[in-house]
This record gives C-alpha cells, sequence and structure tokens, in this order.
C-alpha cells in the first residue's frame, strides 16, 4: 500500500509540473529559423477543393523578416473565394526567403493534378 501512495504522489507530482513562461500555442516557436536556407513549401490543395473538384488562383504579398521567414502575409485575391486562402496563409508563413522589406507579391495557382505552385511569371515587388 505505501508503494502504490509513493508512485501516485510521484505522478500527480511531475503531471503538476508545467512551465507557465512558454505559451503552447504561440505559432513562432512553431517555425524553425530559416539559417540561411531558401525554401518554398507549396500549399496542399485542401480537402473540399478536391472534393468539390475546384481550382483556383491567390495572390498573396509579404515582406521578409532578418530571419528569413515572411511577415505581414496578406492575400490580394482568391478566386474562388473561400477555398484557398487557409492553406496558402499557413505555406507562405513557412517559407524561408532571403530578408527583404520590400512587399513582395506572389501569385499561387492550385490544379487538381498538379497541386500548387507560384506563377514565376507573375512574381514582382508591389
Amino acid at each position: 500500500m505505501k508503494k502504490f501512495i509513493a508512485i501516485s504522489v510521484l505522478i500527480f507530482a511531475t503531471a503538476c509540473h508545467h512551465n507557465f513562461n512558454q505559451r503552447e500555442d504561440d505559432s513562432e516557436s512553431k517555425i524553425k529559423s530559416c539559417n540561411g536556407l531558401v525554401s518554398m513549401q507549396y500549399p496542399y490543395n485542401p480537402a473540399k477543393a478536391q472534393a468539390l473538384r475546384v481550382e483556383g488562383v491567390v495572390t498573396v504579398s509579404y515582406t521578409v523578416g532578418f530571419d528569413g521567414h515572411p511577415r505581414n502575409v496578406r492575400i490580394i485575391s482568391a478566386v474562388p473565394n473561400g477555398f484557398f486562402e487557409g492553406e496558402t496563409l499557413r505555406s507562405v508563413e513557412r517559407w524561408c526567403l532571403p530578408p527583404n522589406l520590400e512587399t513582395q507579391k506572389k501569385v499561387i495557382t492550385f490544379r487538381l493534378n498538379d497541386g500548387s505552385f507560384v506563377d514565376e511569371s507573375q512574381r514582382s515587388a508591389l
């Protein structure tokens, strides 16, 4: 019985330990530092768009902070509306790019069979 009580107290004590100085839902902590690397993972086609066989185009603007991550990410336009915006924002915020404080613009095209890609012919600074 003493062993059971000792184990219960130990489990309770370790379960109560929590670091209150760190927010668990802090999105910045979930994004790794770029460390000078350049990478762009394109957004996935959302399940809703796949199921309804919808293709589309999203234009997004952003600046790139000194850490290499896009900041001030905004959807300029999305056709059709309501399908691709969320996935585009999630993806772009995780890109690693060369720092640039000028506002950049990219056009991301979503296709059913080809996935998504950045239309390089329409890439420019605003």
